[in-house]
């Protein structure tokens, strides 16, 4: 057995192990100030232990060795670090060495190498940097072209070093930024798997022997899994340090006296000044301590060197070399901002902290240089000043191409002279013009014939890939794989904005890299063969911005660099650099212009600072930047003058005073800024100048290149604008001769704008900003005209890209650079379809080469075009030198012209991205057009029209004006008040001047021709009147006539009366005979009509029982007889049937259910029967019995189909089989006697023929006398018509004038009125047009304050309108309106105004249409030829191009905040004409235009921000519903849902008076159209005469009923009203959550899913039958449903703003909130007061309680406090004083004034007295939070209402989906529960699986949405067509997405969001809550399951309640948890 001492010894043993292990395992992670921390930690857990760490001493002497043969120090911390490399190394195949820069992180893995090859181990150790190339590229892909796969580079390294057959050690060095993009595809290589998977589906193994070795600066974006599956060793900064470096450096110098000397320096100087850099001084940019201490060995280097430093020096000058160095090495870097230059601070610190080495008492010490005596060698401080250059003028050389040297260039020439043709890299940094550039250029310049150099600019765009085809353009390849440069030279690289490229989400800079990898390792990758260049004899210096881009670089690169920092040079320098280039200048210009020429200087000086003091950068004005380079255009514009016209020192002045303008006043952004200008400048002139002011500020100042004359290109200034107008107009009629025709109005404005561009494009380029339509393009291309410039513009398509762009700067660049054409390159923003377009405009601007713009060979053309010229210049026709004089020649000839929108962000990031947009252009601000240009404008516009006098018309313009500035100063408080924006432009205002014009002539027509017709109308009726008169009098004429003709008549009927009355007798016997045949036929048509019409009576029944039978088949029949306990009213039918199927005079006993299906056995047996009853014999018996069920009320078809459908049908027939029978029962009789009758009616027949034999005899005898009757009548007959045709057109005049007399009057009026009208029609057209061009972003009420303003102001202008103008009445009509209406359009004014203006503006509207009303009324309007897109479905350019050509109306719908730029030709409606026909630019196509094509735009975000160029182009019309639109929608709603014959009464009769009002318009149009279109003789056509009657007719009925409808309309509407409060309250609800997206992006809510929640909630409250009993109740269950919708959707921290909100705006709408209570609610107003009281309020607190007095009820507050002062600081002591009641009558106030209170002093618990008073106000159920339950909320969900999750940390949504899909059968394992987890390449997957469940139904769950932006608008129009309620009932969608980090950028489309029910599931506030919403996780049987229940559910208590403390901790930072611990559900389910 083992001793108890033995095994004490064991446990000590092993404790002693797991002490050592624990240890040394996880020293090499911890930082220097945890490591004593740990070692407590351990002491604490195994105390008393003390154990070594274990060594190999061997090992590290191997180490030590390794070290000294690379002259390296062997420190001992340095070798601990290598051997804790080593151990790592034995246990894990991952290990990754982190640190800062320059700690030693490579050297520490590569002497661990050198020492395995020393032990001889042949390790191999390739290293990349994997953020120097992409992912693919490292990795490998599948190329989509050919579908092959290409390797990568890792990928091939990794392959080639496991295929090599041995076990020697291999690592595969990582050294770069960490990211997820490719750390996580070797999480198989790093966990226990040892395996590279790659896309092909190959698996490389990692094998035992191979290692994988990270070097990175840290673990920011390294996720837990990855940091566990590797060893780290961190290096601190300590554990090598700069101590080592500084040794080893020394040991390399030759001399021993230097060695000892500079290690007593190091130790010296260097800790105080570190010490100095830490914690006093800032520097450029972010240096390390060995960036210090290597810059300063590295000037050592050379100064310690001769000729620096002769031979003969004594070792004391050893000392000021080394001060010189490092002043330099750590002064140089030193910043200066706007508070603190850190030089000076630097100068003060050295000065008193050493003093060996005196500086001299003058000056800084950045102005000595150590000098030695030549003969002594004794070293002195010598000023720079003495070695400066002085400055020659060279007339040849551009002022921007003149260096002239100041101490600062010097010295910085003089410090790169000893560093860069060592190697050393050298980086200059300072702001923006500093110059930097010039001063490394113009070094680069003077470097030996052996340097070669090149400029390379980086960018925000700029790729590894780019940056490296730049480099490799100057090498060539040497030897294998080494490349260099020509020849035996160095290649310099000058990489200038060396921090502007982007920055990745990782943090890291991807050219950035590359570098890096170069200057560690020299090599980077061939990108085709993945094979690596070495690069050798390349260096690199760099210069940047501190101020832009990333302002500063990777200290991982950085340090390697000597950095220095350039600052402006002072007052002095700057005066010596442009004195001396413009007294160079003037010399030989008259002598009182040469002697002023000191003056110009110092007034430039003067002006300049006071410029950059006063005009400083903001965000908006971020280009308030000035610097040298605006001091250079400025000396550049005044030495453009020659002497010829600059004669006078005033002259002189002038033009300094116009360059300078042009300059800086030019940019600003602001009438302020240019007013502050103005006057500062003008102070500054008079201070320097004593000269006559009117003829110095007088105005114009404008000098230009064509004040001469067009083509005279001297500089001279332009006396007066009249001499301007003449030039410009005369060049403008010149332009339009040979170019397409540009109708500009050149006003004073816009002339000085032409000189400006001329000016700028004559020498450099121009950068013109100005909203959309100010005119940059087209006078832009007036000045190009005038410099006798080409224009060059890109044409956009639909297929542009960087590729087609390339191209044409190809050809730009051959017309400029081969051809010499001097180009004017015309570029706008709303160009850049993609913003790597501004990567080639930014190197045009900056240098003018473009890396890879040519291919070899187009290079190789180029070169050998440039040849002859080269040599004529005198230089070698090298391929450097060609190319180069081919750049020169382009930035030559191509004038770069950008025209850019200042508004929104677009322009501001740009700049910042792409520096040279800015700062290698000038810039020209277009501001708005001042008002004087704006009545100009109007009046050359309105001169043609005939508007009265010309005060009228000088009135409309200055209106139209005003109006501008109007809806200017609207659109700031509308954006200010409601968050949107709406602008005007110049091009706006042209349009409302168009529009004008327009609508006066359409409407002065339509108004003349509704005269003449009214007019025709009355001459026609008036002549009617008049042909009365005259019918009146010919008719008395005719009647004399008439009387004579009867007479004879009547004479000659005596006669033939006579002979007549012998027949007569004849006839009257056998009329005797004829009349009793006549009785008998009488007597038998009657019986027989009876007899029919007594039968007829039965057919209906017949015709219903058949039809009865048609509706029954055999299907419904079989479900019938399914039947097993039909209800009692399906028996009874059953019954009936029985009875009539039973035979004759038998009623069957058994009449019950099975009976009946007895009856129905085989349903065709029975269905015959039915259909072939003997319905004419049923037995009494048999028709009683039956009768006994057909009699019952209920026994009806209707009734019975709610049973049943097959159960109605045979009722019906039942019932009218039996109501046939009983009817032809009757009838049988009638029939009988009918047939006797007619026997006898035959027998009278035969008796009557023969008498009327006998009277034809004797008629035939008559006919002799009766013909001569006859002529004797005819004669008279003609006499009577014609008097009759008198009387006729009489009547017929009598009645169109009785009948059309009321609208005669009416016509007249109308007339009159008309008249009226026109004579007010030049104002009311006005304010119309000025409504529709601007109204329409508004809303409804800054809608009315604008038309309110409007007209007031044409009132005060005097201009003619009428009493109550209202736009509305001159645009629509009721008919119209009607129409309108029966198209869905909404009733309120609101949604008319917008119709209006969408009826007749000029523009294509672009529609604001949230709640789709807009698109719903269009499209319902338009009809089927309505072509409706998308601009991201597939070839949607097609569609349009043949709509354009079709005349088809086309909707674009659902569009972003931009519109492709390949559609603004069609949006500015450029139509030109070619031939006969219109066409239009799309593309690169000419379209034919149709003129009845029409556009609509139509967007569904709620508040888009559209550029002022898209609302120039279009007519922006906001659609989104009113409140009060919304209000009467939803009360239409609720009374359909609870009274629907009221609300289908009210829409019939909304539709008859819409249908009424059509009618009436289009009767009375076709009255008056027939009385014009009548003949002269109206009276002739009696058709047209009673047609009009008819039609007056109709109209008066029409009127009548309207008359009716009107008094229905009153009845409905007050018992609607009673449901009002519900329709308001739901508007509210709605608009309160449309406004919560201003909280987050997430917060979506469209109308449609509102309305469905609406409907929900109506059916499910509790019904009553009091109505307002009713309305309470909807009240109360519509409101808390709705905020539960929301709720669910909310974060908890927003869960309080939306019910404070709620309970607020309730209390506002009705009218029970005080308005100065909740204003300083809001606010917490604050005044100044004295606080007596100061001991226990705080300040603050008594201000606000002071601000609070001062409110009525409040005055007696501060008062009552001091009086009361113990009461009431008990009262503010309490924990909760929200709880307690106030002091004094103080408690007895109203919750809102105790809740002000509480925010005045004690605004910590504003947030929990918020929650209680909602809770009183609303109720506890409003504060609680409501739990999360997924099966009650799937409960809600549809096929057409997708589910949303807003995920949170630590929340997944999957396992609750997973988990209710389980229960109802819907399972991953039978397909039908879709997970899609969205990431590169799934998109198919989820479009399938969303188009397959929605027709097959099944689940669809899409996580991570948030991470596929673009494929959202795709996925957005699936959804319109999946989730709809035709779609499978079964199928559901859910998504999910987490929110974007910046609130700011949605995450998800709107449009998404909206249509979904969203759901977040975070942790609500309090434990209670918690704990219910845990409770909640829990179903009943859970608790059930535990045969302990009672023990069970105190267990699930404790744990609950655990959990809930354990996630309210969360909320309290640190204090709660160290760590933001991810707690969540699935923690609480697994416990």
């Amino acid at each position: 057995m083992t001793s108890a001492a033995e095994i004490e010894q064991i446990k000590l043993s092993e404790e002693r192990v797991l002490c050592r292990a624990l240890r040394d395992f996880n020293i090499p992670k911890i930082v220097s100030e945890d490591l004593e921390i740990f070692m407590g930690l351990i002491g604490d857990l195994f105390p008393g232990v003390d154990i070594p760490r274990l060594r190999d001493p061997e090992f590290e002497d191997i180490i030590a060795d390794v070290l000294r043969e690379r002259n390296l120090q062997a420190e001992e911390s340095f070798i601990l670090k290598i051997v804790q490399l080593e151990e790592l190394l034995q246990v894990r195949h991952s290990v990754m060495i982190l640190g800062n820069a320059a700690v030693g992180k490579t050297m520490c893995w590569k002497m661990l190498a050198e020492t395995y090859r020393r032990q001889g181990k042949k390790i191999m150790t390739p290293a990349l940097n994997p953020k120097a190339v992409t992912t693919k590229e490292l990795y490998g892909y599948i190329m989509p072209a050919t579908r092959e796969w290409k390797d990568g580079i890792f990928s091939t390294l990794m392959r080639d070093l496991a295929s090599i057959q041995n076990t020697e050690p291999k690592w595969i060095v990582l050294d770069g930024d960490i990211d997820s993009l490719w750390i996580e595809s070797l999480n198989t290589v790093m966990d226990d798997n040892k395996t590279l998977t790659l896309a092909s589906n190959e698996r490389i193994p990692l094998l035992p022997h191979m290692r994988l070795v990270f070097e990175i600066g840290n673990l920011t974006y390294a996720t837990p899994a990855t940091v566990s599956r590797a060893g780290i060793l961190y290096i601190n900064t300590s554990d090598v340090g700069w101590g080592p470096y500084a040794t080893s450096w020394v040991e390399k110098r030759e001399s021993s006296v230097e060695r000892s000397q500079l290690t007593i320096l190091f130790e010296r100087y260097i800790p105080p000044c570190l010490d100095a850099i830490r914690k006093q001084f800032k520097t450029v940019c972010p240096l390390s301590e060995m960036s210090v201490v290597q810059t300063t060995c590295r000037l050592l280097d050379s100064l310690l060197l001769p000729p620096s430093r002769p031979k003969n020096a004594p070792k004391e000058a050893i000392e000021y070399f080394f001060v010189f160095a490092l002043v330099w090495a750590v002064g140089g870097s030193m910043f200066r901002d706007q508070l603190v230059d850190y030089r000076l601070s630097f100068n003060k610190w050295w000065r008193s902290e050493f003093k060996t080495v005196p500086f001299p008492a003058t000056g800084l010490v950045y102005d000595y240089m150590v000098e030695c005596e030549p003969e002594t060698g004794e070293p002195l401080w010598a000023l720079w000043q003495k070695n400066v250059t002085k400055y020659q003028h060279n007339p040849e050389v551009s002022p921007f191409q003149t260096h002239v040297e100041t101490v600062e260039t010097y010295r910085l020439h003089y410090l790169m002279d000893r560093l860069v043709p060592a190697g050393h890299p050298v980086m200059l940094a300072g702001s923006a013009g500093s110059g930097k550039t010039v001063c490394i250029r113009s070094k680069l310049f003077q470097m030996p014939d052996d340097f070669r150099s090149a400029t390379i600019n980086l960018n925000f765009y700029t790729s590894t890939m780019q940056l490296q085809v730049n480099m490799d353009n100057y090498l060539e390849k040497k030897v294998g794989r080494k490349f260099g440069p020509p020849g035996t030279c160095r290649q310099i690289f000058h990489v200038d904005d060396l921090n502007m490229a982007e920055v990745d989400q990782y943090g890291t800079q991807a050219p950035i890299t590359l570098l890096r990898q170069h200057r560690d390792y020299g090599f980077w990758y061939d990108r085709e063969k993945m094979q690596i260049m070495e690069i050798g004899n390349v260096q690199f210096v760099g210069s940047l911005n501190p101020k832009a881009g990333s302002f500063e670089i990777n200290p991982r690169y950085q340090w390697h660099f000597s950095v220095f920092s350039v600052d402006f040079p002072d007052d002095d320098a700057l005066t010596h650099i442009y004195g001396s280039m413009l007294l160079g200048h003037f010399e030989k210009f008259p002598a009182p212009v040469t002697r002023i020429i000191p003056s110009v200087t110092e007034a430039l000086m003067a002006l300049h600072k006071r410029v950059t003091t006063t005009f400083l950068p903001t965000a908006i004005k971020f280009h308030y930047q000035f610097n040298l380079r605006d001091l250079t255009n400025i000396t550049a514009g005044i030495m453009a003058a020659a002497p010829g016209q600059i004669k006078k020192p005033v002259t002189m002045v002038r033009l300094f005073m116009h360059e300078a303008a042009r300059t800086y006043r030019d940019r600003l952004v602001s009438f302020t800024d240019v007013e502050v200008y103005d006057s500062f400048a003008k102070e500054e002139i008079n201070k320097v100048f004593t000269l006559p002011e009117e003829e110095l500020f007088a105005e114009p100042n404008i000098f230009s290149n064509f004040s001469l004359g067009i083509g005279d290109e001297r500089y001279a200034p332009i006396p007066s604008i009249e001499k301007l107008q003449p030039l410009l107009n005369e060049a403008l009629e010149q332009h339009n001769d040979v170019n397409a025709v540009m109708d500009l109005v050149l006003f004073q404005d816009a002339m000085e704008h032409v000189c400006r561009i001329s000016r700028i494009i004559q020498s450099g380029d121009a950068l013109l900003v100005g909203v959309g339509g100010s005119g940059k393009q087209s006078l832009a291309r007036l000045a190009a005209f005038i410099n006798g410039y080409d224009v060059f513009q890109i044409t956009i398509s639909s297929s542009y890209n960087m590729a087609d762009f390339k191209l044409d700067l190809q050809q730009l660049y051959m017309k400029t650079g081969v051809k010499g054409t001097q180009v004017m390159f015309l570029f706008t923003d709303s160009q850049i379809v993609c913003e790597e377009f501004l990567v080639y405009i930014n190197d045009i601007l900056s240098s003018g080469f473009i890396a890879d713009l040519f291919p070899p060979e187009e290079e190789e053309d180029i070169v050998n075009a440039m040849r002859s010229e080269v040599k004529q210049a005198g230089l070698l026709d090298s391929k450097e030198n060609c190319m180069d004089f081919f750049i020169q020649k382009v930035k030559q000839n191509l004038h770069v012209v950008l025209g850019f929108s200042p508004v929104g962000s677009d322009f501001r990031v740009r700049a910042r991205k792409f520096p040279g947009l800015v700062t290698c252009t000038t810039i020209d601000w277009f501001h708005p057009w001042p008002h004087d240009a704006l009545v100009s404008v109007a009046h050359r516009f309105l001169n043609d029209m005939d508007l009265g006098d010309e005060s009228v018309s000088e009135a409309v313009a200055q209106f139209m004006a005003d109006a501008n500035k109007m809806v200017d100063k609207a659109a700031i408080q509308y954006d200010q008040l409601e968050r949107r924006k709406s602008y005007t432009t110049p091009k706006s205002f042209l349009e409302l001047i168009s529009l004008y014009r327009k609508l006066l002539h359409d409407r002065r027509h339509q108004i003349n021709e509704q005269i003449e017709r009214l007019e025709g109308g009355n001459i026609k009726l008036e002549n009617t009147e008049k042909d009365v008169a005259e019918l009146q009098e010919a008719l008395k004429k005719q009647q004399i006539i008439v009387e004579e003709r009867k007479k004879a008549a009547d004479d000659l009927l005596v006669q033939v009366g006579k002979d007549q009355a012998i027949v007569e007798v004849k006839r009257k016997d056998a009329e005797v005979e004829a009349e009793k045949c006549g009785k008998v036929e009488a007597e038998v048509s009657k019986r027989e009509a009876e007899s029919r019409t007594e039968l007829a009576k039965a057919e209906p029944a017949v015709a219903a029982a058949q039809a009865a039978l048609n509706t029954l088949n055999k299907t419904n029949l079989v479900e019938l007889r399914s039947f097993s306990k039909p209800a009692g009213e399906i028996v009874s039918v059953m019954s009936a049937v029985i009875i009539l199927l039973s035979p004759p005079g038998t009623v069957p006993k058994d009449l019950g259910w099975k009976a009946a299906k007895s009856v129905m056995g085989s349903v065709p047996t029975f269905l015959n029967r039915l259909l072939n009853y003997d319905k004419e014999n049923i037995h009494e018996t048999n028709l009683q019995a039956a009768k006994k069920f057909t009699d019952d009320p209920n026994f009806t078809g209707s009734f019975i189909r709610s049973k049943s459908v097959a159960a109605a049908g045979i009722c019906d027939w039942a019932k009218n089989v039996v109501v046939f029978y009983e009817i032809y029962r009757q009838v049988l009789p009638l029939r009988e006697r009918a047939a006797e009758a007619a026997q006898a009616l035959e027998a009278a027949r035969r008796r009557y023929k023969a008498v009327m034999d006998g009277l034809n005899r004797l008629d035939r005898k008559l006919k002799s006398l009766t013909d001569q009757f006859e002529k004797a009548t005819g004669d008279k007959n003609e006499v009577i018509r014609q008097a009759e045709a008198t009387q006729n057109r009489l009547n017929l005049a009598e009645r169109l004038v009785r009948g059309l007399s009321d609208e005669k009057v009416r016509w007249l009026d109308s007339v009159g009125q008309l008249r009226k009208r026109e004579s007010t029609l030049v104002g009311d057209i006005l304010i119309t047009a000025a409504f529709i061009s601007y109204s329409g972003p508004f809303n409804a009420a800054f809608r009315a304050s604008l038309l309110e303003k409007w007209v007031a102001r044409a009132r005060e202008l005097q201009i003619p309108l009428t009493e109550a103008c209202d736009p509305l009445n001159l645009l629509t009509t009721d008919a119209t309106i009607a129409r309108w209406n029966n198209d869905k359009l909404p009733s309120d004014r609101v949604s008319l105004e917008n119709a209006a203006i969408f009826s007749s503006c000029e523009r294509w509207p672009l529609i604001i249409d949230p709640q789709l009303q807009g698109i719903t009324w269009l499209k319902q309007r338009e009809g089927a030829r309505l072509k409706v897109m998308r601009l991201n479905q597939p070839k949607w350019l097609d569609h349009i191009e043949r709509a354009v050509m079709d005349g088809t109306p086309v909707l674009i719908e659902n569009l972003g905040e931009s519109i492709d730029a390949v559609l603004n030709p069609l949006l500015g409606r450029n139509v030109f004409k070619k031939g006969r026909s219109l066409f239009v630019t799309l593309g690169d196509k000419q379209v034919e235009y149709d003129p009845n094509f029409k556009l609509y735009l139509q967007t569904k975000l709620p508040n888009p921000h559209y550029s002022p160029e898209i609302q120039a182009q279009t007519t922006l019309i906001n659609f989104t519903v009113t409140e009060t639109g919304l209000e009467d929608q939803l009360l239409a709603r609720v009374v359909n849902e609870e009274r629907p014959d009221l609300e289908a009464q009210k829409m019939e009769l909304m539709r008859q008076q819409n249908e009424f009002k059509i009618q009436l318009q289009a009767l009375e149009e076709e009255l008056l159209q027939r009385l014009s279109d009548a003949p002269d003789d109206i009276l002739s056509d009696t058709d047209l005469i009673e047609n009009l009657e008819r039609t007056k007719k109709t109209a008066s009925e029409i009127k009548a009923k309207v008359i009716e409808a009107k008094k229905t309309e009153l009845k409905i509407n007050t018992a609607r009203e009673q449901y009002r409060t519900v329709a308001t309250r739901s508007s509210l609800m709605y608009f309160l959550l449309n406004s919560l997206d201003a909280i987050d992006p997430f917060y979506q809510f469209s109308l449609s899913a509102f309305i469905t929640v609406f409907y929900r909630a109506i059916r499910n409250s509790e019904k009553a039958e009091d109505v307002a009993e009713r309305v309470a109740i909807l009240i109360d269950q519509l409101t808390f449903s709705i905020y539960a919708y929301a709720a669910r959707g909310l974060f908890e921290r927003h869960k309080l703003i939306f019910t404070s909100q709620l309970c607020f705006k309730i209390l506002a709408k009705a009218g029970t909130l005080p308005h100065e209570e909740f204003d300083f609610l809001l606010r917490g107003t604050r005044i100044d007061a004295d606080n007596p009281l100061s001991e226990w309020i705080p300040e603050p607190s008594w201000q606000a309680a002071a601000a609070l007095s001062e409110l009525d009820d409040f005055t007696k507050l501060c008062d009552d406090i001091q009086g009361s002062a113990k009461r009431w600081r008990e009262w503010m002591s309490y924990e909760q004083p929200e709880n307690e009641k106030l002091p004094q009558e103080w408690k007895n106030k109203t919750l809102l004034q105790q809740l002000c209170i509480i925010r005045a002093l004690r605004p910590d618990r504003i947030q929990h007295a918020m929650r209680r008073y909602v809770c009183d106000v609303l109720g506890q159920k409003y504060i609680d939070a409501i739990p999360y339950i997924f099966t009650e909320v799937f409960k809600n969900t549809s096929a057409s209402e997708p589910l949303f999750f807003i995920l949170s940390p630590g929340v997944d949504p999957v396992k609750d989906v997973e988990a209710l899909g389980k229960k109802k059968g819907f399972l991953v394992d039978n397909g039908k529960f879709k997970i899609v987890s969205l990431g590169q390449g799934q998109e198919p997957i989820a479009e399938k699986a969303i188009l397959q469940m929605a027709k097959d139904g099944g689940w669809v769950l899409l996580q991570n949405l948030h991470l596929m932006k673009h494929w959202q608008h795709k996925l957005e129009k699936m959804m319109e067509e999946a989730c709809v309620d035709t779609s499978h009932e079964d199928f559901r969608l859910f998504l999910s997405a987490e929110p974007n980090a910046n609130p700011i950028n949605a995450a998800v489309l709107p449009g998404i969001l909206q249509w979904c029910i969203k759901i977040t599931n975070e942790p609500p506030s309090g434990v209670e809550a918690n704990m219910q919403r845990a409770l909640g996780l829990f179903t009943p049987d859970i608790f059930e399951m535990c045969s302990k229940t009672n023990e069970f559910k105190s267990i699930m208590f404790s744990l609950v309640f655990f959990h809930a403390i354990v996630i309210e901790r969360k909320k309290f930072g640190p204090i709660g948890w160290n760590v933001p611990y991810f707690f969540n559900n699935g923690d609480l389910t697994i416990s």
